[in-house]
């Protein structure tokens, strides 16, 4: 009984690890912190767990301004997945967030960005900045979905408007390029 309770206890513990207003992190290599620059380095398999932001990489730089918890940028590279409260689920090899503009740079084969209800793929480029409401997809299998629209080229880019919650994209402008290849005999 008594060993009954204390996995129970230990279980216990592990799952309410992070309480509400609280972040967790955890990497392989450990946090380097370098005060006059203002930012940390978070190095292997790094994941960050707070009520604002779940996020998941190899690599992580956070930027900082007032303090550890004053967050302005995050740059992180390798097998990256970021997930906010705000609506944004993002998939790629780097992504670079800034917190203070909310604007997003995903960049690699398969980058993926969820922005509400507009979806982003690209094999090369995504950026996105919330706050303008700018967007731009560069390189093959670029593509923008929505729930009335899906657009495929080489170099996409827009503007979108909030309403009623939704993004709505306002202005678009498509380029495609096709390849045609040569055959020789």
């Amino acid at each position: 009984m008594i060993k009954l309770l204390i996995v129970f206890c230990f279980f216990t513990t592990i799952l309410s690890a992070r309480e509400v207003g609280q972040t967790e992190i955890t990497t392989e290599e450990g946090i380097e912190v370098y005060q006059q620059e203002k930012y940390y380095l978070l190095k292997k398999n790094v994941k960050i767990n707070s009520d604002n932001l779940n996020l998941k990489a190899d690599l992580v730089k956070v930027f900082f301004d007032k303090d550890l918890y004053d967050i302005t940028n995050i740059y992180s590279n390798g097998n990256v997945t970021l997930e906010s409260n705000q609506g944004i689920k993002a998939t790629g090899n780097k992504i670079d967030f800034n917190a203070k503009n909310e604007s997003i740079l995903i960049e690699g084969e398969k980058s993926y960005l969820k922005n509400k209800t507009i979806v982003m793929k690209s094999d090369k480029l995504i950026e996105v900045n919330n706050v303008l409401g700018k967007f731009k997809l560069l390189g093959f299998n670029s593509e923008i979905i929505t729930t009335n629209l899906n657009i495929i080229g080489t170099r996409i880019e827009g503007n979108y408007i909030n309403v009623d919650g939704k993004n709505v994209i306002e202005k678009l402008i498509v380029a495609i390029l096709f390849y045609v290849g040569a055959h020789a005999e």
